[in-house]
């Protein structure tokens, strides 16, 4: 634990530095895809003393040396001291209650998951820890966060490897805080970012603003949304003091980040609105990326335009993929089941199918053709089938893969209706393979769908 000899007479002094410090409004959070707040440690909102000695406390390099030369940001940082001599301790449980404290109020425009990083220094490992949490109370995720021993750099793990995060919400002002957990450790800024992917380097990003919120913020649907519903009504959350907006939508990412009241380039769908919704006028197109934009315009005579970000979201597609399959066939060699075919068995993240045999299904021979059967969770109105044939390495020798196809399908499972005939591609024999036949199902109304094979590639046949 850190010591520090400090005289009592000193100690109305340290105090001095426990009131809060003012400011116009609180940091504003980053609206753009990583969700950034950044914040010099010695810029906090309030500064709670712990119990007895124990207290944060403002230091630089040139003033007591306990900050590594050249290393902090900002003005200095902030250091969890004890205040007289023997003092020392730490704080690993009941610390909301227990420890001092640093506040600092962020008007949020995001809401979810946020991961927290920390530019710190721990002289040893009695002096290499804090806990991070939010609104004053204790957060299991983001406590308890370490590695910083005897090094100044950036840390958003917890002692126990854990990502150090918090989820927010609901949008508008939260107190992120931070306590001290060991005596001796200097914390310097805090990043926050909804990014899982984010990590801070050198410095970090700059820190984050404070004033009233003039941008749109709260985007529903969120930016980057899939699976919108056609008919969606647009909504945001107006900026602090605007009384009208100016609203952009279209297909166009260009277009509509560079339109404008004197260039409208056709995504100019309302301009000088009260409100803070918007139904297009038109239903959207199915699996469409749309892009909106909304400039919030202050009361006249000022009637400045805030330019907004641009969000984005994907309309509903026309289908979607059914789950809770079972797969049933005629026969099928060991290791090479009926239920590879829908449990995603050698697709990668771009759906192209691997080489292994392991990965598919294989049938024996069968004189009245080998079939294959899946059965839903209840009758579906089907669109189409994606096809992935028979692709090990020697395929093309092989020609296992099923070539003449009749489809058959049913909605009890006994009374079955021919569908259709069609010819399967032959497969690539690559371990990229894209499926190469798609099975237009009209719309059709089955719970149960049979393929049986009526010829394969092979030039001796079934």
């Amino acid at each position: 634990m850190f010591r520090r000899w400090v005289y009592l007479v000193g100690l109305v002094v340290l105090l001095g530095l426990t009131a809060r410090l003012t400011h116009a409004a609180p940091l504003q959070q980053d609206p753009g895809a990583d969700g950034i707040v950044s914040v010099e440690a010695e810029h906090f909102d309030e500064n709670v003393p712990g119990n007895a000695p124990h207290v944060w406390e403002f230091v630089t390099t040139e003033a007591n040396g306990f900050v590594p030369a050249g290393g902090f940001s900002g003005d200095g940082a902030m250091q969890a001291q004890t205040t007289v001599l023997l003092g020392g301790g730490s704080f690993s449980t009941n610390y909301a209650a227990r420890s001092p404290r640093l506040d600092f109020e962020i008007d949020f425009v995001k809401t979810g998951t946020h991961y927290v990083w920390i530019l710190g220094y721990g002289m040893d490992g009695n002096s290499d820890s804090c806990h991070a949490g939010l609104n004053g109370e204790e957060t299991a995720t983001s406590e308890t966060m370490s590695g910083w021993n005897a090094n100044y750099q950036w840390s958003g793990n917890q002692m126990s490897g854990t990502r150090s995060q918090f989820e927010i919400p609901n949008v508008g002002v939260h107190t992120l805080n931070i306590w001290m957990r060991e005596d001796g450790f200097t914390v310097d800024k805090v990043v926050l970012t909804t990014n899982p992917d984010y990590t801070p380097t050198d410095q970090g990003p700059p820190e984050s603003g404070r004033g009233p919120r003039v941008k749109a913020s709260g985007a529903d649907p969120a930016d980057g949304a899939t699976d919108v519903p056609r008919e969606v009504i647009l909504s945001w959350t107006p900026g602090v003091s605007t009384v009208a907006r100016d609203v952009y939508f279209g297909s166009s990412l260009d277009d509509v980040t560079a339109a404008d009241r004197a260039n409208p380039l056709d995504v100019l769908v309302r301009q000088g609105q009260a409100e803070t919704t918007y139904q297009p006028e038109v239903r959207l197109e199915f699996g469409q990326t749309y892009y909106w934009r909304i400039d919030e315009v202050n009361a006249p005579p000022d009637s400045t335009v805030h330019k907004g970000d641009v969000w984005s979201f994907t309309a509903e597609p026309f289908a979607y993929p059914i789950e809770n399959i079972a797969a049933s066939a005629s026969s099928s060699v060991d290791g090479a089941g009926p239920e590879n075919t829908i449990n995603g068995s050698g697709l990668d993240v771009n759906d192209l199918h691997s080489v292994l045999e392991t990965d598919m299904w294989l049938s024996v021979s069968d004189p009245n053709g080998a079939w294959i059967q899946y059965e839903f969770n209840r009758v579906y109105k089907l669109h189409e089938m994606w096809v992935w044939n028979y692709n090990v390495t020697f395929e093309p020798v092989l020609g296992y893969g099923f070539k003449g196809v009749a489809i058959e399908v049913s909605e009890n499972g006994e009374d079955w209706t021919v569908l259709d005939n069609v010819e399967f591609e032959r497969a690539t024999a690559q371990a990229d393979y894209a499926h190469n036949t798609t099975v237009d199902l009209g719309g059709v109304a089955a719970r149960y769908v049979r393929l049986t094979a009526s010829s394969n590639w092979s030039t001796v046949g079934l």
